[in-house]
């Protein structure tokens, strides 16, 4: 069983050094999968006019920040993978008991911290520095048997950040800046957005930082003026097809009217608006008149922009768990159950109205929403069943470590030498356990950033298979 883990394990680490080597092309401007070689080998040839359409995740039209997402297209699901791999080849490296085998795992851990760095998904690099410290932490008790693999393995995670960093031309440290809320929207370089409106009658308010644009529907005309009520011109705009005002603070509004419809986008912030009567109407993306009505939140009131706008997706999913004690909406239907039609909180805290919010961004609300709050306690069950056993069978090994070298010195006076299968056995099983403890740390808190997902879960579970020693899964 251990010479078929062991070679598992080398299938994994290679498989792995592949997908980060791919990230890595990524990150230097050579993404494989748009070399036409390589879309000749995995697109059909009835579908190969298709190819020139595709839409890469480091599209700029796609609004995607980061550069690295190798196979898993998400660099989110990527960041969950690169900080697991980075983990358990991190115990690999300090327990393998050669040089030679310490060379995969040490491979493998350099090019997942490389690219975890620069694939800018914060949740992941939470999760990886816990996992890490995690590792390091329970090892340290040993630290006069592994004195030497833990400081090569600190060293070479020093050389992995270093050059990751410097390469990233700064990006990782902006990426970190964003953690500060204040910070998000001017280090991404977006400027004042829209965040509020009020319908009135015939008066229509947008409200902006500390100004606001007023918009009247007067004689069949629009007016529109500004904070201190000074009329406004506009101007056609043939680059934007809309009419852009001619003021210095509202020259990046575009608006687009008609006799019954008015739409105004500013940034990314779009609002649609039918005129019935002279008066205004807050409209839904098909054109239907929609509701402003308030929403029921939960813990995140105020704090709805933490980790970009996922604590207003949590104030708003939270409320959603009573509504799913015992069945759920059904998987991968948080779509269909979370409040779509709160316009108005979209617009201030994700600044997009008509955002569709498809994903809890969180493992735990995701699972008691979609399959109900008792299988949320089944898998935070199923979750600590082998941390404990990992934990259990760590402590039990470092006592039968201590009485083997009391056994130890006793067949050196006589000499022998017998307990040196016991020691391997015993490290061994600290491999074992350790990687188990923390590959499930680092799950556990990438969890309460993003969504559980096929690409990750197809590597965790059956990690937790193969970590569990066979004499452990009966406990």
């Amino acid at each position: 069983n251990n010479i078929k883990r062991d070679l598992i394990f080398k299938f994994l680490y290679i498989s792995s050094i592949i997908i980060f080597i791919i990230g890595i092309f990524q990150f230097l401007g050579h993404d494989p999968f748009k070399a036409e070689i390589i879309k000749k080998l995995i697109i059909p040839k009835q579908y190969a006019d298709m190819a020139q359409n595709i839409l890469y995740p480091d599209d700029p039209s796609a609004s995607f920040r980061n550069s690295i997402y190798s196979t898993l297209y998400n660099s989110n699901v990527f960041g969950v993978y690169a900080a697991l791999i980075a983990v358990f080849a991190l115990t690999g490296a300090i327990f393998e008991d050669t040089a030679k085998r310490k060379i995969l795992p040490l491979t493998s851990m350099a090019l997942a911290i490389f690219s975890l760095i620069n694939c800018y998904s914060r949740g992941a690099y939470f999760g990886g520095f816990i996992g890490i410290i995690v590792v390091i932490t329970l090892t340290l008790k040993e630290f006069k048997l592994y004195y030497k693999s833990i400081i090569l393995c600190l060293l070479c995670i020093a050389i992995s950040v270093l050059p990751a960093i410097l390469t990233g031309n700064g990006k990782f440290v902006e990426r970190l800046s964003t953690i500060d809320v204040n910070s998000q929207d001017s280090s991404t370089g977006v400027g004042e957005r829209i965040k509020d409106f009020k319908i009135k009658n015939s008066h229509l308010t947008l409200f902006f930082d500390n100004r606001c644009l007023n918009i009247q529907k007067k004689g069949g005309e629009l007016i529109f003026t500004d904070t201190v009520g000074k009329v406004l011109t506009l101007d056609y705009s043939k680059k934007d097809e809309g009419y852009v005002i001619n003021a210095e603070n509202y020259r990046d509004f575009i608006v687009f009217a008609d006799k019954d419809k008015l739409y105004i986008k500013k940034k990314n912030a779009l609002l649609r608006f039918n005129i019935k009567n002279d008066t205004f109407i807050f409209s839904d993306m098909s054109g239907n008149d929609a509701n402003i009505k308030p929403v029921e939140s939960w813990l995140f009131n105020g704090r709805e922009r933490l980790a970009s706008g996922r604590g207003y997706i949590w104030s708003r999913a939270l409320p959603l768990i009573k509504n799913n004690i015992f069945i759920g909406s059904g998987p991968d239907n948080f779509y269909y159950s979370f409040p779509q039609d709160d316009f108005l909180g979209k617009l201030k805290f994700m600044y997009n109205a008509y955002i569709k919010i498809d994903m809890a961004h969180n493992i735990y609300l995701q699972k008691a929403i979609e399959t109900g709050l008792i299988s949320l306690i089944f898998f935070i069950g199923i979750i600590l069943y082998p941390f404990i056993i990992g934990l259990k069978a760590l402590f039990i090994s470092r006592g039968e470590n201590k009485s083997s070298e009391i056994i130890g010195k006793a067949n050196e006076i006589n000499g022998a030498k017998e307990n040196n299968s016991a020691k391997a056995s015993n490290c061994k099983k600290n491999n074992l356990s350790i990687s188990l403890i923390g590959i499930i740390v680092v799950y556990c808190v990438c969890g309460f950033f993003t969504d559980e997902n096929i690409c990750t879960m197809v590597v965790f579970w059956p990690m937790i298979g193969l970590l569990m020693d066979n004499k452990e899964k009966s406990f």
